[in-house]
């Protein structure tokens, strides 16, 4: 950890969280996306952040 540039994990974390929500939102996650009217996908998908102001280790 201490060889990677400033920023690498929170970046590498950042992008599987994104591939996870993703995931989920297209239907091949642990819950099916139920969209009526629509099909899985990302694209116009109604999304909540629950945010903090951090601390997190990042």
């Amino acid at each position: 950890m201490a060889r990677l540039p400033e920023g690498a994990l929170m970046q590498r974390a950042a992008a599987g969280l994104a591939a996870a929500c993703a995931a989920l939102l297209a239907g091949r996650g642990p819950v099916p996306a139920v969209r009526p009217g629509r099909g899985p996908g990302v694209y116009g998908a109604r999304v909540v952040l629950l945010v903090g102001a951090g601390g997190n280790g990042g």
